[in-house]
């Protein structure tokens, strides 16, 4: 065999061994703070999905907020969602989780960084949480990991990166991600609870459901871009527009169903669009604002 060969098939088995590593959940040589391992190979899986911070600039409160798509498995002329796990930075042995998306595959959720939501989990919050990931300024990644062992479906490996400038500690109820299906977050200084990140759009309209709490809430709504999206068509000016706005008024220990009016903006970006990454705030009349990140879908 010749020197170039013998480097070639190194290359080529590298990624490989990295990978299978990620997949497995065994620990990676990446520290906090450093890129994903140039080794590492980013799987889409099949059918291919697809990953996003949802607070690419700013992770703060305690909770990093990310969107899966197509992490789905076709079973039986049915889908059902492929359960995944997380890693901050590549770190631990275990993974954050598992968290379930729906039949699409979509799931919009938080993973806290609060060293002390992972407590219970396995291996502990010195298995989920590097070092520095509460260094403020620092460039990060969440490592989305799924494989055979959710519903039988194919090996996922993908990331997406975000830059820590709040802290790790939470300062409202921190969102569990092991062992739940992270599709409801409990907000305790609003007293609300947001029953389904993954919102209808209905006409000109976007529904959501909310559960107050024994004293029951009221205030505004907005709906706004995730990420910075053409506001006039290809070739407009890019911003994170607000898409919907209204109010709520919910009656104390009560669940409810609103409906959000569509911006003029919205209707114009969401014309040819299925599904869009947003975040939905919540203004209550008193108290402290409080927002998530969800899914807009047809």
């Amino acid at each position: 065999m010749t020197v170039a060969h013998g480097r070639t098939r190194a290359l080529f088995i590298a990624p490989l061994v990295v990978l299978a590593l990620l997949v497995l959940g065994g620990p990676t040589a990446s520290r906090a703070g450093a890129e994903p391992a140039s080794g590492a190979v980013e799987v889409a899986g099949t059918p291919p999905g697809s990953v996003e911070v949802t607070t690419p600039e700013v992770a703060q409160k305690g909770a990093v907020g990310f969107c899966v798509h197509n992490f789905r498995v076709e079973t039986g002329g049915s889908s059902v969602g492929q359960q995944f796990m997380v890693k901050f930075d590549d770190f631990g042995a275990y993974g954050i989780g598992p968290f379930t998306p729906d039949a699409a595959g979509d799931l919009c959720a938080t993973v806290s960084t609060d060293p002390a939501a992972h407590e219970g989990e396995k291996g502990g919050a010195k298995d989920k949480i590097p070092t520095d990931l509460c260094s403020p300024g620092k460039e990060h990644w969440l490592r989305f990991l799924s494989g055979s062992w959710a519903q039988g479906g194919t090996p996922r490996s993908l990331t997406a990166k975000f830059r820590m400038t709040g802290t790790c500690e939470s300062t409202s109820a921190p969102t569990p991600g092991g062992g739940t299906t992270a599709t409801e977050t409990t907000v305790a200084a609003a007293s609300l609870k947001l029953l389904d990140h993954k919102l209808a759009l209905q006409g000109r309209s976007v529904a959501l459901r909310i559960q107050a709490g024994a004293a029951g809430a009221s205030g505004r709504v907005v709906l706004r871009a995730a990420h910075k999206v053409p506001v006039a068509g290809p070739g407009s000016p890019r911003a994170k527009a607000v898409l919907a706005r209204g109010g709520y008024r919910v009656a104390g220990g009560k669940t409810k169903t609103l409906r959000i009016n569509l911006t003029v903006a919205g209707r114009r970006i969401l014309a040819d669009r299925d599904r869009l990454a947003a975040r939905l705030l919540l203004r209550p009349a008193a108290g402290e604002a409080q927002s998530w990140p969800v899914l807009l879908a047809r």
